[in-house]
């Protein structure tokens, strides 16, 4: 079902991109194949560095992963992913962000997902799938996987994960 994933690229500007700080530096977790919203957040003098295994090269998520590495950055976006994959692939991918947060300067995370027709009902057609999961649904996993996090839900919007400063 993941390679299912590559189809649900769209050439959007998510909501979520319109909260960075000037000069930072995000990684796009899944950010799909356009690079629209890159063009949009260079415009915020944002660097929005997208890492997706299905629409991108290895040759181009290695090097995202390197310069990551090397260099961190200040947020992780995952948007309108984890309403595309299966249960067990979000649990792969909270299991790699929360790796990053833990590694990396990186300090906040957003999910936004899109709840289809809401009725938590999957439905799978032209080989795309849609989870079709209330908001509520994927803040329950993530306050699950991210429980020393500070776990945030912006009402009919998205998460936001960051970590506690003390």
């Amino acid at each position: 079902m993941a390679q299912a994933s590559a189809k649900t690229s769209r050439n959007i500007i998510p909501s979520a991109f319109k909260h960075f700080d000037i000069g930072s530096v995000n990684l796009d977790f899944g950010g799909g194949k356009y690079d629209t919203a890159t063009e949009f957040l260079k415009t915020k003098n944002v660097t929005n560095l997208v890492f997706d295994p299905f629409n991108r090269s290895d040759e181009h998520n290695a090097k995202i992963m390197s310069e990551i590495i090397v260099n961190g950055c200040d947020s992780i976006t995952c948007l309108n992913v984890l309403n595309v994959i299966s249960e067990t692939e979000r649990k792969e991918i909270y299991k790699h962000i929360k790796m990053m947060l833990e590694t990396t300067r990186c300090n906040k995370v957003i999910f936004q997902m899109y709840a289809g027709n809401g009725t938590g009902v999957a439905e799978f057609s032209n080989g795309v799938n849609q989870n079709n999961l209330r908001l509520t649904h994927y803040f329950t996993e993530l306050l699950e996987h991210f429980a020393s996090y500070q776990v945030e839900k912006v009402p009919s919007k998205y998460v936001i994960i960051q970590k506690n400063f003390v």
